[in-house]
């Protein structure tokens, strides 16, 4: 919006513009309806990182992928938790109720080719804001902006920034927060631990599980259904069928499959789901597999599983979507039956 409405943006506007973009309704920081805004050490928060985390309700926010890697690397438990580290970019439009932002002020947004040069959100700030001339980095200080405001906009209850040396930025984040910002306040380390300390139920995962579907977030979603499953103390069988089919489900749709490796994953997927009887989630996905793959061998076969689920299935849909395939790809239906 900023940069379409600005498109034209003359030397000596620029910091104006940057100014009136800080100052809009406080950066979003008014979204949080209750809790803590606060800034901490990586220090404060290493133990809690080195454990198992098990509540949905915390997310923590990092901006690029290489940072989420360099997190995983620091500390492995994470390393299967995707539903725990997420980029700004990827979880825009979802929320949590606690939001934690791993160095956002002091990553480096315009590394030069010898990497000597530290252009972090403080120093691109300084630089625009001064009333001073030209000034090269103009866009890259908006793009910091939005993206900071995306990320404190994510937190409904607690929003913890977190930085390796957080007394460098204090006075940073009072200026765009206000003086409620806490620092390493004992309050506020004891909030943290209440967190940190606190186990979602497996319910609230799988509901965690299917707004990171709804993103098309699959390796975050497979998270949240592993999560439940280790949590999962209960013998009931609907929960366990739950999980199961999203974890195949989100393995199937995961980056970088050749193509032979994505339909062996949704088979076993179908299969699985037939096992289950969730026959009309077997026969929707083997109707999906005909449409993407229509020059595969195993076509004629898909075509009628499809059909026999849909007919096991108790869905209201399934006879328009059995008569649709008939006369689709002229099927018999009695030949099929026998």
């Amino acid at each position: 919006e900023f940069r379409n409405r600005y498109k034209l943006v003359t030397e000596k506007n620029k910091r104006e513009h940057i100014c009136a973009v800080l100052n809009e309704e406080n950066i979003g920081f008014n979204s949080i309806e209750i809790g803590q805004v606060a800034l901490l050490g990586m220090s404060k928060l290493d133990f809690y990182l080195k454990q198992e985390i098990y509540s949905a309700d915390i997310v923590i926010l990092v901006v690029d992928e290489a940072s989420k890697d360099k997190l995983k690397s620091l500390y492995p438990k994470l390393e299967n938790q995707d539903n725990i580290i997420q980029t700004i970019t990827d979880f825009k439009g979802l929320d949590a109720k606690h939001i934690i932002i791993m160095d956002f002020f002091s990553y480096n947004y315009i590394p030069t080719i010898n990497n000597n040069k530290n252009e972090n959100f403080s120093k691109l700030l300084k630089d625009i804001t001064r009333p001073s001339d030209c000034n090269q980095h103009f866009y890259e200080a908006v793009h910091c902006v939005n993206l900071l405001t995306v990320a404190v906009t994510r937190a409904k209850e607690n929003l913890y920034f977190v930085e390796n040396e957080p007394e460098n930025n204090l006075d940073l984040i009072k200026k765009l927060v206000g003086e409620q910002i806490l620092f390493e306040e004992i309050q506020c380390l004891n909030n943290l631990k209440n967190i940190f300390e606190y186990q979602s139920s497996v319910e609230d995962f799988l509901e965690q599980a299917q707004n990171y579907m709804e993103q098309e977030l699959f390796s975050a979603a497979k998270g949240s259904y592993k999560a439940a499953e280790r949590i999962n103390k209960s013998d009931d069988e609907i929960f366990k069928i739950k999980i199961k089919l999203g974890i195949l489900y989100c393995e199937a749709e995961e980056k970088d499959l050749s193509e032979e490796q994505k339909i062996n994953k949704w088979i076993e997927y179908v299969e699985a789901a037939k096992n289950y009887q969730y026959y009309w989630e077997a026969a929707e996905r083997y109707r999906i597999m005909i449409n993407n793959y229509p020059k595969n061998d195993k076509k004629s076969d898909w075509i009628s599983q499809t059909i026999l689920c849909y007919i096991k299935s108790s869905n209201a849909r399934a006879q328009q979507c059995i008569q649709k395939l008939l006369n689709t790809y002229e099927v018999d239906l009695d030949d099929l039956l026998q």
